[in-house]
């Protein structure tokens, strides 16, 4: 139906090329066009990180810097924290791709620990 009204609404120009083509041959090449318009349409790019765990570099050194909010985040000491990380680092670090930028440490530990925590809590 659509590819019709096109048809009917494409003005004729009297030229050898134009003459020479059938009624049929003009809407087969409409309907190519527009299959190929809209096969090479371009997806919206995503991101592969939400905008929040993008400053998570940030988060760390600002709670670091204020009294009480990483122990209160991480649910352990600054001392306690960085003992068993010096331990695990060489083992969970990532390597650093072209395409994006590992998850560091940190946070990989972080997240083991409140994976940990929390399966501590439903057990007892």
């Amino acid at each position: 139906m659509l590819l019709a009204t096109m048809f009917k609404s494409i003005q004729i120009v009297h030229t050898p090329v134009c003459v020479k083509m059938l009624p049929e041959e003009v809407m087969l090449l409409c309907s190519l066009y527009l299959i190929d318009r809209i096969s090479n349409k371009k997806k919206r790019k995503r991101w592969w990180i939400r905008n929040y765990l993008l400053q998570r570099e940030n988060l760390m050194s600002d709670l670091r810097m204020i009294d009480g909010s990483f122990c209160n985040f991480t649910r352990m000491s600054k001392n306690d924290f960085e003992h068993p990380l010096e331990m695990i680092c060489p083992l969970i670090a990532k390597r650093e791709t072209n395409i994006r930028q590992p998850v560091s440490c940190n946070w990989r530990f972080i997240q083991f620990s409140f994976i940990q925590i929390q399966s501590i809590k439903t057990n007892d």
